[in-house]
């Protein structure tokens, strides 16, 4: 059956050269990490739940002119990582989990992305290439 708002699952893997403490140290970090966002503008912790985050991204639509949207995430922290979740508007709503593992070698982290993103049926191209754009910004980091 058809759906406005279709579900596309996501999963990137990528082996990066650094230790997996150091990468789980980012992951366990929320403000570090979820301001490595492409349109990320700010991220604001809720002083009253360290589990919740609003986040406002600036959005370029045509040349210069942009758009922002705010939303709320919700983190769970991991021994490995942690799992996201979000909801914006128009429908769109989000469940990541990001994780890291011991790689190869003792200077060598396997990081993994497993993402659900629910999204109006107008978007799911653009999504996916904002989460493949955010996971090469990562894996540089």
């Amino acid at each position: 059956m058809w759906s406005f708002f279709p579900t596309k699952s996501l999963t990137l893997t990528q082996a990066i050269n650094a230790r997996p403490e150091a990468v789980i140290a980012v992951l366990h970090d929320p403000q570090v990490f979820l301001s490595l966002g492409p349109y990320v503008s700010e991220v604001t912790p809720d002083t009253s739940d360290s589990s919740q985050f609003t986040i406002t991204d600036s959005i370029p639509v045509i040349g210069s002119f942009r758009v922002k949207t705010t939303y709320k995430v919700s983190i769970e922290m991991h021994p490995d990582g942690f799992t996201g979740n979000s909801a914006a508007g128009v429908g769109t709503k989000t469940k990541s989990n990001f994780s890291a593992k011991a790689g190869k070698d003792d200077n060598t982290t396997e990081v993994t992305q497993n993402s659900m993103v629910t999204v109006s049926h107008f978007a799911p191209m653009y999504f996916e290439r904002l989460y493949t754009y955010r996971w090469k910004l990562i894996c540089r980091h």
